[in-house]
């Protein structure tokens, strides 16, 4: 008979030979009532707790004698370390076991591994572990990591006796998957948490020391935090014959002198320069830079090379770093080397500048700006590992709930909202940083304010009152309408933070003001014509100087954790001076904060056909196709499958390609088959432009859609130059799409 409970399900093999179908589907059914069973009681945790979850349920569940999650060992090569191991009774979290002979060295080196009759004619020399364990059968699996490297194996072995097999299986790869991604997660955290230590121990290091003396500060304490075996910080003194000068180098924790260097005529550091990046592993360096006198010196398993480059972009020498440790993350590293190359960039240009002070004056702005970009690398990877956790999160979620639509469709919900927060701090972090040009337009000042403001009033607490004071008339500014009303949220957000306490009154103000020419000197970007000053007030808590100092600093904030990313104020302050305006904060504690925002006033009359903002309504509905075919071109194969789909859904046709050269020759063969053409800008070979012109000359009458994550304003007016009109923002939405070829089609 067929024998259930809910943690071990056996058969018997001479009823299985003689079992009916109804038995087959009783069984069938037993087995996923089981699997759901197990699964369900793994569901709610996650992280180590997860992996300890796993190892138990598994064990119980298929009556093991022995189950364990192993990763390879960083400070014991050749050996396997428990990270859960369940020994028949409890699950144990500690230990190692050598690699060698064992079942799971054939798991890592060969995949899948079932030994179900032969675990001991298979590994004789693992006979003795396994005869005083009590197992005879063997069941593992590799753990894949994301980027598709081996993290671990998950393996289950049985004492003597029949075994529910297919259950057995089952359960060990459903659960390989699920204890992949914890452990993936984990070794993710773990890593960002060390790269991340490491970025502030080599900050806090090296913050204390300048010109000739941060050098061997900066290569000693790389070497320290990233567990390099060399560094080496080169200066480049003559380009056409290679030659370098170290000025500071490690090895093996020994420095080294300065010293003159002659690069081989195929050298990494070559490319290093050449490149700008340079990451090479070990078989690597061995295949491309064969013979390199390096490799003998220092024995290194890897290659990392930053270039340094002078102000005015000129290669000026290399930060290399040989053999880093395991835990390095490629990516992270290389963000974090970039901000010291750019350092050890700016003391090297600062000991060879001359002593005139404007020189000088422009030599520590540039170390202070190094400073926001070390801050600002640290706030990007908080907010954006923040943003990827719920997406990740509720991507899994929704395919662990398929069969629950509702939740699934809730799942979806967040996943949406985690996209356009992440499109939201893009679009911040270009704002402020000064990499994205605002869209001018003749902006009715009152009517943006008031706009704004009724959409913060939904948000704003019920003890918190606002005041408007705007002049009767009309007055307008040259602006970029989306930002102006996001400075008025963005303040009115902040004034409503200060005020959630007590309450108190929010207060909007434009008037006409004359500043006097003290204040012109200090803001010479304002016009000489007449200016409007917005002032935003609160009566809410207020700031000291220490606070009022730092208010404009990317993610600087005196917010809790969770409560605000700080790039509010320094996105205002990026807006502002994008609109060559004037900012000046008064605050006092205890008696609230007032900012007082000056632009120039257009008081010019508009010509025929010049921008206006506020004229377009956007359509309520998305506009469909009537089958119109659109050529779709993307070096991306998700963006143009996605691209397909949502057209298929707005009533178009597409035919999309990943290469522009074979889209190239498909409009050719017969240009009068498409009636759009919807192309990236940066492309392999053939950049979205350059794809635009040729097609344009064949139809000059075609409609052709820009879509890039990016693009200056110079860029855009060269698009327009060839007859390009139209520019659809990445990410876009399926709102957005139908927008744009309504647009685009209306001509």
């Amino acid at each position: 008979m067929l024998s259930v409970n809910p943690f071990h399900v056996t058969l018997c093999p001479e009823e299985t030979s003689a079992a009916t179908l109804p038995a087959r589907l009783k069984q069938a059914e037993q087995r996923l009532a089981v699997l759901t069973h197990a699964l369900a009681r793994t569901s709610a945790v996650t992280g180590h707790d997860a992996l300890l979850r796993l190892i138990t349920e598994m064990g119980e569940t298929l009556g093991a004698r022995r189950a364990h999650i192993s990763q390879p060992c960083a400070d014991r090569p050749g050996y396997l370390r428990f990270i859960a191991m369940w020994d028949g009774r409890s699950v144990q979290t500690a230990g190692d076991f050598l690699l060698a002979g064992s079942a799971s060295e054939q798991v890592l080196h060969h995949g899948e591994q079932f030994y179900w009759d032969d675990l001991a004619s298979r590994l004789p020399h693992n006979r003795s572990p396994y005869d005083t364990w009590g197992v005879a059968s063997y069941l593992g699996m590799p753990l894949h990591g994301a980027d598709g490297r081996t993290i671990g194996v998950i393996a289950v072995m049985f004492g003597p006796g029949y075994h529910d097999r297919a259950l057995a299986e089952t359960v060990l790869r459903l659960f390989a998957i699920r204890a992949a991604g914890e452990l993936d997660g984990i070794i993710s955290a773990n890593n960002h948490r060390k790269i991340e230590h490491a970025f502030q121990s080599v900050v806090r290091g090296t913050s204390a020391f300048f010109g000739r003396a941060f050098f061997p500060v900066l290569v000693q304490e790389l070497a320290q935090a990233l567990g390099a075996q060399a560094v080496y910080l080169t200066r480049l003194i003559d380009p056409a014959h290679g030659r370098l000068r170290r000025i500071a180098g490690i090895e093996h924790g020994r420095l080294l002198t300065e010293s003159e260097i002659v690069m081989p005529a195929i050298s990494p550091t070559r490319d290093t320069l050449a490149q700008g990046f340079l990451h090479v592993t070990h078989g690597q360096l061995l295949g491309h830079y064969p013979g390199h006198p390096l490799w003998e010196r220092v024995q290194a398993g890897s290659f990392i090379g930053v270039a340094l480059h002078s102000a005015q972009g000129e290669a000026l020498g290399a930060l290399v770093l040989l053999g880093l440790a395991p835990m390095v993350d490629v990516e992270i590293a290389r963000s974090m080397l970039a901000v010291f190359a750019a350092r050890a960039a700016a003391e090297i240009q600062r000991i060879e500048a001359d002593a005139h002070v404007a020189r000088v004056d422009a030599q520590l702005r540039h170390a202070q700006k190094l400073e926001a970009i070390g801050t600002l690398a640290g706030g990007i990877a908080h907010d954006f590992n923040n943003i990827l956790t719920a997406v990740l999160g509720n991507a899994q979620l929704a395919e662990l709930d398929a069969d629950h639509p509702e939740a699934v469709r809730q799942h979806l919900d967040c996943l949406q909202q985690g996209c356009l927060r992440a499109r939201e701090l893009v679009a911040r972090i270009l704002t402020f940083s000064g990499n994205h040009d605002p869209l001018k337009a003749v902006c009715p000042l009152s009517s943006l304010v008031e706009e704004a403001i009724q959409l913060l009033r939904a948000t704003l607490p019920a003890a918190v009152a606002i005041r408007t004071d705007f002049p009767p008339e009309p007055v307008h500014i040259l602006g970029d309408p989306d930002q102006l009303h996001q400075i008025v949220m963005n303040l009115g957000t902040n004034a409503a933070h200060a005020m959630r306490e007590k309450g108190g009154t929010l207060g909007f103000s434009i008037a006409r003001v004359r500043p006097d020419q003290a204040f012109r000197r200090r803001h010479p970007q304002l016009n000489a014509g007449h200016t409007l000053c917005l002032r935003v007030s609160d009566t809410g808590s207020g700031m000291d100087a220490a606070v009022r100092e730092h208010i404009f600093e990317p993610f600087f904030t005196t917010k809790g954790v969770g409560e605000g990313s700080g790039l509010g104020l320094a996105v205002v302050h990026g807006i502002v001076e994008g609109h060559a305006g004037a900012i000046i904060v008064d605050s006092v504690p205890g008696q609230g904060t007032t900012f007082e925002l000056y632009f120039t006033e257009h008081t010019d009359s508009l010509p025929d056909g010049a921008p206006s903002a506020g004229t377009v309504s956007p359509c309520d509905e998305p506009f469909r196709g009537t089958g119109q075919r659109v050529l779709v071109v993307d070096d991306e194969t998700m963006i143009t499958e996605l691209s397909q789909q949502m057209l298929r859904h707005l009533g178009y046709e597409a035919e999309i390609y990943n290469d522009p050269r074979l889209a190239l020759q498909a409009f050719i063969a017969s240009p009068e088959r498409f009636d759009l053409l919807m192309s990236d800008l940066s492309m392999p070979v053939l950049s979205g432009v350059e794809l635009a012109q040729t097609v344009l000359a064949l139809r000059p009458e075609l409609p052709v859609v820009i879509a890039t994550g990016f693009m200056r304003s110079h860029e855009i007016e060269h698009a327009r130059r060839t007859g390009i009109r139209y520019f659809l923002p990445k990410p876009f939405t399926f709102d957005g799409l139908g927008s744009m070829m309504r647009l685009a089609f209306a001509g």
